[in-house]
This record gives structure tokens, sequence and C-alpha cells, in this order.
């Protein structure tokens, strides 16, 4: 009994012999494979070499296949980048992997010669317009005209050729007294002289002035009561447009009756008779009282009184006029009366010219 138990071992321990000879080649075959760094798959790889019936020598690399990429971030990869490689139709440069992306420098357009037919589309940048195509075009630069060389250019009106401004002399004028129509009240704040006093009233007429007061003075009492307290050492007037038009015999009269006067009561002072100014084309032919012809007839008559020791005369008879001899229209309101911002001219002519 015991032979034959013994007979029906031998053959499951010759089994299990079997076994164990051949797990254990299978595992020395696959450190063979791990230990020899032959593959990175190793059980793979070992199947493949059991139904080919190779050895442990035998390379199990697929030549149509490339490594894959591993997940382990530990793990090293010998990859190098792609080279890039200069396309002849773009210019650009492309990547070997894909050509439809542009990298690096961006295209030179040929300055020297014109882009050839045929030329294939160059691939836009992303970033940047491509010009590498378009011809280069000359910039035109506009220049604004410069208006400061042309006074005519910045004013709505023309200009007369003026004389340069000079600074008030207040020195001289310290001493000096305005007498005038409203004409001189403008002047007394639009061109005030420093140092002037002024004896303005609108409407006053050589014939009223003596008994006139002023309106650019408080409290100054008539003209002969004012000359009578104050003392000048040059008397400016301009009067005559006011009363106008009647015999130039009576004007002639009440003129000289007002120098007489004042020379009475200022007699260490000298008189600078200042000529009536043209009025407009327009103001002129609507009444002969206001003519430019009776006008220059009576600064004719004023010159009559000048003797060059007490008495002076200062032209303003022009200054204000066109290229037709008359008062500019769009320097007047009513036709005799300058807008504000002109009275600059007469003032820069007493500084200029009204020094006796």
């Amino acid at each position: 009994m015991n032979t034959r138990k013994n007979s029906e071992k031998k053959p499951i321990a010759n089994i299990i012999l079997l076994i164990m000879i051949a797990v254990t080649t299978v595992a020395v075959t696959v450190m063979g494979f791990v230990i020899g760094g032959k593959t990175q798959h190793p059980i793979e790889d070992f199947m493949k070499y059991i139904r080919s019936g190779g050895s442990i020598g035998t390379d199990f690399t697929d030549p149509d296949s490339t490594d894959e990429e591993t997940d382990d971030p530990n793990t090293e990869t010998s990859e190098e980048p792609p080279v890039p490689t200069e396309t002849e139709d773009s210019g650009s440069i492309s990547t070997n992997n894909d050509p439809g992306i542009t990298t690096g420098t961006e295209p030179v357009p040929d300055t020297q010669s014109e882009e050839q037919p045929g030329t294939s589309d160059k691939v836009p940048d992303t970033k940047k317009p491509d010009t590498s195509d378009k011809k280069t075009e000359s910039a035109t630069v506009t220049i604004a005209p410069d208006i400061r060389k042309d006074p005519s250019e910045r004013v709505t009106v023309p200009e007369i050729e003026e004389p340069s401004e000079r600074v008030n002399d207040p020195d001289y004028f310290s001493d000096a007294l305005f007498i005038g129509d409203s004409l001189t009240v403008g002047l007394s704040s639009a061109g005030k002289i420093e140092g002037a006093t002024y004896f303005a009233k609108t409407s006053m007429s050589p014939s009223s002035a003596l008994k006139s007061t002023a309106e650019t003075i408080s409290k100054s009492g008539t003209l002969t009561q004012y000359l009578t307290n104050h003392r000048f050492g040059k008397i400016y007037i301009l009067l005559g447009i006011n009363g106008m038009g009647g015999q130039l015999s009576k004007s002639q009269a009440a003129y000289k009756k007002l120098l007489e006067t004042i020379l009475t009561l200022q007699p260490d002072a000298i008189i600078i008779i200042q000529s009536v100014f043209h009025v407009t084309a327009k103001k002129s032919a609507s009444s002969p009282s206001f003519r430019n012809s009776v006008i220059e007839a009576y600064n004719d008559m004023l010159k009559g009184f000048v003797d060059s020791k007490t008495i002076f005369f200062l032209d303003t008879e022009g200054i204000f006029d066109d290229d037709t001899g008359c008062m500019r229209a769009d320097w007047s309101r009513d036709g005799v009366h300058i807008y504000m911002k002109y009275y600059k001219i007469w003032k820069e002519v007493i500084l200029n010219d009204g020094k006796f």
C-alpha cells in the first residue's frame, strides 16, 4: 500500500517541480530584461520573446514606434526641440512638426525689388499686421499757415500800418490835460495814457466847453473852474464834430474864444490842437454836416491858430481811414465813434507824434 502511495505522489511532485522550474525560468528571464535595460515594458516584451522563440539578447523595440511620454514628473526625457527651418514662400520661420505655425522674427520685406507675380500669399502674423507685400508711400505732411506773419489774416477787418507801441511816459504827461467830447471819454478808458488828466463830456463842443462839467472827473465843476484851480503844462484839445455844419466863421470864433480863455487861465501851458477824425463814407453821405469835405475844411481852419510857440497842431484826421479816405466802416458802430479796441491807435499817435 505504501509503495502504491509513493508511486502516486511521484508524478505530482514532478509536476510541481516542473512548474517551479518554469516560474524560476520566467523570473530569471524577466530580471534579465530589467537589469539589461533592454525594455521599459518587460512583461509585454517577454511575451513577444515567448511567441518569437528569441533569446535574452534579442532587441524587442518596434522600429515603427516612438517612445511614449511618461506620466512620471521625475522622469527626464532626452527629446530635443524641433529645429526651425526657413520656408521659401513666406520668409517666416516654421517648425518641422507644424509648418503652419510661425515663430521667431517677422518676414523682412524686400525694399529693393517689387514682389514678383505668382508669389504665394504670406501667412499673416497674429501679433502685427504683415506689410511685407505693400509698397511704402511717402507721408504727406500738411503744414497749417502761420497767421502771425500777416496781421490781416487774424482779424476780421483790414489793418492799417500802425506805429510801434511806445511805453507810456508818465513824467511827460503828468501835467497834461485832455479836453474833448465822447471820443475823449473813450480815450480816457480804452487808450489812457499814464499820468494824464481827462476833462471830457459827451456832446461837448467848442462853444459849450467852458461851461461843461466832466464825465471823467468827479465833482470837477465847469471847465473854466477846473482850469482856474489846477495848473497844467500841456493841454490837448479834440473838439468840433458836435455842432459842425454851420458857418465856418462862427465855428472859428467859438474855437478862438476857447483858446484865448485857456491861455489866460493857463499862461504856462502849451496847447496841442488835434484835428477832427473823418467819418465813414455812409455817414459822410447821410448829412451835409458830416461830410468829410466839411471836416477837412474845419481842420484847415484849426491849422490857422498854430504859432508853433504856444499852440501846436497834431494831425489825427485820417488815422482811422481806409484807402478811400474815409473812416473804416467796420471799425465804427455809428460812422463817427470807433470801437474801443482801436483807441490804442490814437494813443500811439499821441505817444509818438504828440510831444512838443
